[in-house]
C-alpha cells in the first residue's frame, strides 16, 4: 500500500511537470513507467505515445511501450514496437528477449529461437557455439 501511494504521488508530480512543460519527453516517459507499474497499461501506452511524439529516437520509450503492449497480450503490436526499439538500439538485449516472448505467444517458434539467441549474444558477448551471426 505504501508503494502504491508513492506511485500515485509520483504520478501527480509528473502530471504537474507535464502541465508546466508539455514538451518534456522525459516526464511523459516517466509517467508511462509509473502508469505501467500501477498496471494501467493503456494509459501507459498513451503516455509513451506522447513522449515518442516529442522525441522519437529514444529506444527505452519504445521498449517500455512494447512491454505495456505485452502485458495487454497485444503481442503483434508489441513486436512492432519492440522492433522500433532495436532499430534505434540494436544492442538492447531485453528488447530482443521480449520480441522472443511475444513471438512465442504467437507460436512463431523458429523466430523465437533467433530472437533469444540474439539477446543472449548481446548480453553475454561473442558468438555462441552452433549459432551463426544474423
Amino acid at each position: 500500500m505504501k508503494n502504491l501511494n508513492k506511485l500515485e504521488e509520483t504520478l501527480a508530480s509528473l502530471d504537474k511537470a507535464i502541465k508546466t512543460n508539455p514538451d518534456d519527453h522525459k516526464a511523459c516517459h516517466k509517467k508511462g513507467v509509473v502508469l505501467s507499474n500501477l498496471n494501467r497499461q493503456q494509459e501507459a501506452i498513451e503516455a509513451f505515445d506522447g513522449a515518442i511524439k516529442l522525441k522519437s529516437d529514444v529506444s527505452e520509450t519504445w521498449y517500455q511501450k512494447g512491454i505495456a503492449r505485452c502485458k495487454l497480450n497485444r503481442h503483434e503490436e508489441a513486436i512492432g514496437t519492440l522492433d522500433q526499439a532495436v532499430n534505434i538500439n540494436p544492442d538492447d538485449y531485453m528488447a530482443w528477449y521480449n520480441i522472443g516472448v511475444s513471438l512465442d505467444s504467437l507460436g512463431h517458434h523458429e523466430e523465437v529461437i533467433k530472437a533469444y539467441a540474439k539477446s543472449t549474444r548481446i548480453k553475454f558477448g561473442g558468438n555462441m557455439a552452433g549459432n551463426s551471426s544474423d
